[in-house]
């Protein structure tokens, strides 16, 4: 239901784009001359990214469970396949703002940053060393940063926003080796720290784009005044 929730969202989105680039020059001339700009709302642009990285965070620990417990290799696959539809809807939201491309590269960054992961696990579970897969998922966390100061350099200032890929990342590995380890408790310690991680990142994207653009929004003065 969720997941239909957030696809519903996307519809209004692409709507609202769809309407905003049509402008003056697709309309009557009566029209035309009483139309204004379209804003979004701030707060459901703030909601939109919660329920995303909410997804990501929980697809993610399904998805280190279904490998490093050795699910139905079915199972784990279908689960994989819909934690990076996650990448997907993370660029979709950027693209109205950045442009198609941009949305497009991020989305790419978080797949890899996906597929690498699933990878380390699966070496965990084998028993092998995934340090030279760390140090390649670590760089792709640092990659992110880099992409996303080059957005929104006031905003998402490059050592704030990759300290904060950097926790997230350790916070991933701390619940997987925990998990590994059969140390439940640390595992749900872990992923409670994700969680309240995930939402820290979740408005740190869209806060920042909001007082970026302002101007694109509805309820700033209300809600991001601060």
């Amino acid at each position: 239901m969720k997941h239909k929730n957030l696809k519903s969202l996307f519809a209004v989105a692409a709507v609202f784009v769809l309407v905003s680039t049509l402008g003056a020059s697709a309309l009557g001339d009566q029209d035309a001359a009483d139309a204004r700009p379209v804003k979004a709302s701030a707060q459901v642009y703030q909601d939109q990214w919660r329920l995303i990285w909410e997804d990501h965070v929980t697809w993610t620990r399904i998805v280190i469970i279904g490998i490093l417990d050795g699910l139905n290799n079915s199972a784990v696959e279908n689960y994989t396949e819909r934690l990076l539809e996650n990448a997907g809807d993370m660029g979709a939201l950027l693209s109205p703002f950045y442009g198609k491309e941009a949305g497009t590269e991020f989305t790419n960054l978080i797949t890899t940053h996906l597929v690498e992961a699933a990878g380390i696990l699966v070496t965990l579970k084998n028993g092998g060393d995934p340090t030279a897969q760390l140090t390649a998922w670590y760089q792709n966390g640092h990659d992110i940063a880099v992409f996303m100061n080059k957005l929104n350099p006031g905003n998402w200032k490059l050592a704030e926003t990759g300290a904060m890929w950097k926790e997230h990342l350790d916070a991933t590995v701390n619940e997987s080796l925990a998990n590994l380890g059969h140390d439940w408790n640390a595992e749900v310690m872990a992923y409670n720290k994700i969680v309240s991680l995930a939402m820290h990142m979740a408005d740190f994207i869209s806060v920042g784009v909001i007082k970026q653009m302002p101007q694109r929004f509805d309820g700033v003065s209300l809600a991001f005044a601060q």
